[in-house]
């Protein structure tokens, strides 16, 4: 990823993204990025991008980059206990260009630094996205009939090994409830 490198679409730098994580066995994470929504609510401009385009601006760095961690006030506020900041540069910075009509690199540095590289070391990373089928089937099952995703945590961390985080069991609960209603409210609708 070389700065000036273009891409044609969103789902094409995600394709570079995913190609990079494998080859290098590192894991990026997105950081600040601008939709094409709010680029064209912005009073400042004046052609409008296509809404197909989804993003203007992405950033995509290592989850060990603490960039604007030191920025934001922490008062009164409990830090992020999921945080493996350790100031490694990794970030990759992509702008849509009007002219083109394409994604291009502005802005690329790929050497990680203060933290170990490998395929075993991104396995104990705590994302939902790393889960083996199996342990997924097994969390949505236990939250289906009620379990609590802090115990279910630390029961898949010692039945399959996996480390996640509460919240992502949360969501993961949340989005199952969620459908159940939806299901439940197409079968039986709205008994009057």
């Amino acid at each position: 990823m070389v700065k000036g490198k273009s891409f044609d679409s969103h789902n094409e730098i995600l394709k570079c993204i995913k190609e990079i994580e494998l080859q290098d066995h590192v894991y990026l994470r997105r950081g600040t990025c601008q939709t094409v929504k709010s680029y064209n609510n912005r009073k400042d401009v004046h052609t409008k991008l296509d809404p197909i385009v989804e993003f203007y601006r992405v950033e995509c760095v290592c989850p060990h980059n603490n960039s604007g961690s030191r920025l934001r006030p922490t008062l009164d506020k409990r830090p992020n206990q999921n945080t493996m900041a350790c100031d490694c540069p990794v970030r990759i910075n992509l702008v849509y260009d009007k002219e083109k009509g394409k994604f291009v690199i502005r802005n690329s540095v790929l050497e990680h630094k203060n933290h170990p590289i490998s395929a075993e070391h991104v396995k104990t990373y705590a994302r939902k996205r790393h889960m083996v089928e199996e342990s997924l089937e097994f969390a949505k099952q236990a939250l289906a009939v009620g379990a609590q995703p802090t115990r279910l945590r630390g029961l898949l961390l010692k039945k399959y090994d996996f480390h996640l985080i509460s919240r992502d069991l949360i969501n993961l609960k949340q989005s199952l409830t969620g459908r159940l209603k939806l299901q439940f409210s197409k079968n039986f609708g709205s008994i009057a």
